[in-house]
């Protein structure tokens, strides 16, 4: 396969993931930088005398910041046209969500 014909391939994949080209080394360097906080801290912790609890505390606090972005997140998903209304609104090209979105419009006139 040429190197032309791989770059289509990534761009259309990444297109109807949602993921905008120019968004994904972004969200790879927050996820390096969110592993090395994770084993930084773990290093640092490991020396103190209440690990248990200082892990704890940071593990609740996880939980609820994962809580808080599931509730924000839930009201994309209410309904197709919302849901695809946001991937359009936050992605560029991205056909597959043009498709859903023309889908639900027909779906929706349909009822």
């Amino acid at each position: 396969m040429s190197s032309a014909k791989r770059l289509a391939l990534k761009n259309q994949l990444a297109s109807q993931a949602g993921i905008s080209r120019k968004s994904a080394p972004i969200r790879l360097l927050i996820g390096r930088v969110v592993v090395l906080l994770i084993w930084g801290a773990h290093d640092a912790v490991a020396r103190w005398r209440c690990q248990a609890v200082v892990l704890c505390v940071f593990a609740v606090a996880a939980a609820l910041l994962c809580t808080g972005l599931t509730c924000q997140q839930i009201g994309y998903w209410k309904d197709d046209e919302t849901l695809w209304s946001h991937a359009l609104a936050v992605t560029e090209d991205n056909d597959f969500a043009n498709h859903n979105l023309g889908a639900a419009y027909f779906n929706q006139a349909w009822r």
